[in-house]
């Protein structure tokens, strides 16, 4: 697998939609997408020390562990679709 779109947010807690960069892709019968939460993903984005200053100004010391919940039952991923006869 490779991705598609990458997105970057920091967060507080509570309900969030994380903005992604655009893409398009086919997909053919059968192939599926694959959605990957990542707390980091050094060095495209910088790392969030967690202690909500900016990454740029926190010391290497002052990196905090970030912990993350996730309720599947309320989660919700949009993808618009455009069907095959409007691709031509």
């Amino acid at each position: 697998s490779f991705p598609l779109a990458e997105g970057y947010a920091t967060l507080e807690p509570g309900a969030v939609s994380v903005p992604m960069r655009a893409t398009c892709c086919t997909l053919q019968p059968g192939e599926r997408l694959r959605l990957s939460l990542a707390l980091a993903c050094f060095p495209s984005f910088p790392v969030n020390p967690g202690t909500g200053r900016p990454p740029w100004e926190a010391g290497i010391f002052d990196h905090q562990v970030v912990t993350v919940r996730l309720r599947r039952d309320k989660s919700i991923l949009h993808v618009p679709l455009r069907a095959a006869e409007e691709q031509a």
